[in-house]
């Protein structure tokens, strides 16, 4: 029942745990002998409507205002050099704070969940954010990050639904993974030069509205980028282009579901990670006077399996450069690729014709063409060493009445690799292929060895 308190002048620090649970606690002066209010002090005083924090307290504990939900402003001195983990955590009607110009770091969870903030300066004192700092404050409309700040942690400002506009400086060195991602209302970000070289798993996952991402002078342009995160633009429908310069590697999932992307050009070797690119669709749609658009300009050193899952793939190529171009149908693959890794082209249900140049191909991964329901046209080179399991599995459409293979030595054809294959009749092979059960189950293919 304890609603008001009165503090004796001679108290020199609020020990941890003190006043928390004090649900009926409305209103409390902290004399200014106090020079700390430790971990947890006031948790969960739901009904604590204001606080006086006097000048002469430096160091704020671990979650001390922890779920005090009535609070609606705070007002931390200038004495105020440090503020613990989560210490406004879900104070969901805050709205307003002032933040000490002594203070050195915003520390972990400090301010989430706080879902009414709307803003807040970050003095020039402070040098890190850290994780989770922002996450969930809803209502946060604009953010001012200062030059003193280099370092921004894991999933920092994750779901902060109205955020529109970020600004970060060029001082910070690392921004941690998941940091933007769910800010789904931001359409502009500024990122410091320094980022080019690794942008972070799920960075910007989540991003519906993002358009723009401008570093240094570029926009779009991610300029000696060394890697792209896993996730990392996922979920970026409203992003329609955007540039790799340099080598990189763009890890797995890293464009998933960016339904507006048309291309993405590259000028130097890339690697790209397992459905990197899946979901997007509008690599299918049709360019201006049926035009090809190149994805990737520039030397592929490594493709992971199922790149394009569901992406309404029409062509890609492989040459040295790497396309997928509407209007067409056709996969290309070239001289200086010997093998595909598992899962390629799994389920791309538009391909129709796979032209192998090179007659030194030696192997498909298992699933890599499983699902292409019309693919129609395959000129398998003769002397292939392998044929994964699963293959061409319903590939309905595969016109290829005879498949010669003429390789010296062992051949392996994989379980199922051409089940429900209904148009292959025949195969020829001048070797002895090792065919494990069920591989021509569903066609009409009579091996003749």
């Amino acid at each position: 029942s304890l609603q008001t308190a009165k503090l004796s002048n001679q108290l020199e620090n609020l020990s941890g745990g003190c006043f928390s649970y004090c649900q009926n606690l409305q209103e409390i002066n902290i004399p200014n002998s106090v020079s700390s209010i430790k971990e947890e002090c006031f948790a969960d005083c739901t009904r604590l409507k204001f606080i006086n924090i006097p000048d002469s307290v430096q160091k704020i504990g671990d979650h001390c205002f922890k779920n005090c939900s009535s609070l609606t402003d705070i007002n931390l001195p200038e004495s105020i050099k440090s503020i613990g983990k989560f210490c406004f955590y879900n104070c969901r009607f805050l709205q307003i704070v002032k933040l000490s110009n002594q203070l050195e770091k915003l520390s972990r969870g400090c301010f989430s969940y706080c879902q009414n903030l709307q803003e807040i300066n970050i003095p020039n004192s402070v040098s890190s954010i850290g994780k989770e700092c922002f996450i969930d404050c809803e209502s946060l409309r604009q953010m001012k990050i200062p030059d003193s700040v280099e370092q921004i942690g894991d999933d920092c400002f994750v779901n902060c639904a109205r955020l529109t506009k970020l600004i970060v400086p060029d001082s910070v060195k690392s921004i941690g993974n998941g940091c933007l991602s769910g800010c789904c209302l931001l359409t502009n970000v500024r990122l410091p030069v320094a980022l080019t070289i690794f942008l972070s798993n799920d960075l910007f996952s989540g991003c519906t509205s993002l358009r723009e991402v401008k570093i240094g002078e570029f926009t779009n342009v991610l300029k000696f980028t060394k890697n792209i995160g896993a996730r990392c633009f996922e979920g970026c429908e409203s992003l329609e282009e955007i540039y790799v310069n340099g080598e990189a590697s763009i890890g797995e999932e890293a464009f998933g579901g960016c339904t507006g992307l048309a291309s993405l050009p590259s000028y130097g070797e890339v690697s790209i990670g397992e459905e990197a690119f899946g979901g997007c669709k509008r690599f299918a749609s049709s360019p201006p006077c049926g035009l090809a658009m190149p994805i990737i300009k520039g030397k592929i050193k490594r493709a992971a399996k199922n790149i394009f899952p569901t992406s309404w793939i029409i062509k890609v190529h492989f040459p040295y450069n790497f396309v997928v171009v509407a209007c067409l149908d056709t996969v290309v693959i070239p001289f200086f690729i010997s093998k595909l890794p598992n899962r390629s082209f799994f389920h791309c249900s538009n391909i129709r014709r796979v032209l192998f140049l090179s007659s030194k191909f030696k192997s498909l991964g298992d699933d890599c063409f499983n699902g292409c329901s019309k693919l129609e046209t395959i000129n398998l080179p003769e002397k292939i060493k392998w044929i994964g399991n699963e293959c061409f599995k319903d590939c309905y459409n595969l016109d290829c009445p005879w498949l010669v293979f003429t390789s010296s030595g062992d051949m392996f054809i994989g379980k199922d690799a051409f089940r429900n294959c209904s148009s292959v009749q025949s195969l020829s092979v001048s070797f002895s292929a090792l065919r494990p059960s069920g591989c021509f189950e569903g066609t009409e293919m009579l091996p003749q060895c």
